[in-house]
């Protein structure tokens, strides 16, 4: 399937004739995004001929900075340049509504590995390159295979560490992830480098943000559940992991950027969303909806963003713990 869907998506392009061609990631890229943004374009440089590509992101995460750096990756932090492109390919993220509402480009293509929104899926005639797998580095790594593309060994390294970060250290893998795994170490890389390559030490402005979103978490209990929200400026992702690694089973981090944009982020336990049923990404959906934004995600990590000021955050924190609250009770 994969390689189907790839093989139509190399004729769409060379039947538009496009040349200069944007990877497009979601905001704070964290290493799984650059990690295939940086492996489809190998992929896309070394399937057409005479095509221009750059990878492009509004922010990277503090790790990704590091891989940017210690890799030499080209990548765009302006998003005015893709107005030089003529289409853009989403990778590790399935609505440029929802990340990037601002942005007008022409979507050809879409490789994520989260739950793809219904009215994504109904309003976009883009390829959908999709599996519901641990992480889009492991969709990337088998369009590689199966075009018989053999990258250089620092990109299966970026691969391998895209995958332990987004399977938390392989605690999230599936069978087939362990395979993939197994055969990108065959390839030469180092598990060890690569796992001692996730151990970064956190710079003063991420133990500050930790450190306050811990002063303001607001904390409900609901039955035999814990629900924590806090607010911050930035790390929200990250905070909301925090917390439920110390003992919430749904903790919900937002922010306001840039004066009027909020950005919402949850995490849940596996165990929550299999004793409930409730699925953040769908709760995010509706929550982007009412923020006059967009959301989505996975089942137990999922976001949203949208529009308002620090009390509409408040409000719309509060709004996402009486839905989960009332889908808690009604179950």
């Amino acid at each position: 399937m994969i390689k189907t869907l790839a093989e139509k998506l190399l004729e769409n392009i060379r039947k538009s004739k496009v040349r200069r061609i944007a990877i497009l990631t979601h905001p704070n890229a964290d290493p799984d995004a650059i990690g295939s943004a940086v492996a489809t374009k190998y992929f896309l440089e070394h399937s057409l001929d005479n095509v221009s590509v750059k990878i492009f992101s509004s922010s990277l995460s503090a790790l990704s900075k590091k891989m940017v750096e210690d890799f030499n990756v080209d990548i765009s932090l302006d998003l005015e340049e893709l107005l030089e492109f003529d289409c853009a390919i989403l990778v590790d993220m399935n609505d440029i509504k929802a990340s990037y509402p601002d942005v007008n480009v022409k979507v050809f293509a879409i490789i994520d590995h989260h739950q793809i929104p219904m009215y994504v899926i109904k309003n976009t005639d883009a390829i959908l390159i999709h599996e519901l797998s641990p992480s889009t580095c492991e969709i990337v790594y088998k369009m590689l295979k199966k075009f018989k593309i053999d990258p250089p060994k620092e990109i299966y390294f970026m691969l391998l560490i895209g995958i332990l970060f987004d399977t938390k250290q392989l605690s999230l893998a599936s069978c087939e992830t362990l395979k993939i795994v197994a055969e990108i170490t065959e390839k030469g890389v180092n598990y060890r480098d690569a796992i001692n390559y996730l151990r970064h030490v956190p710079d003063i402005s991420e133990r500050m943000a930790k450190l306050k979103a811990l002063t303001r978490s607001k904390i409900k209990r609901v039955g035999d559940y814990i629900i924590v929200f806090t607010h911050v400026s930035s790390f929200h992702g990250l905070i909301s992991s925090m917390l439920v690694s110390l003992g919430a089973d749904v903790a919900i981090t937002g922010g306001v950027t840039d004066g009027n944009k909020i950005v919402i982020s949850a995490r849940s336990t596996r165990s929550f969303y299999e004793s409930t049923g409730i699925s953040l990404a769908e709760l995010m959906s509706e929550i982007g909806k009412l923020i006059g934004g967009a959301g989505g995600g996975h089942p137990t990590a999922a976001g949203a963003n949208g529009y308002g000021n620090k009390s509409d955050l408040m409000e719309i924190l509060k709004v996402s713990v009486r839905m989960i609250e009332e889908r808690i009770k009604s179950r």
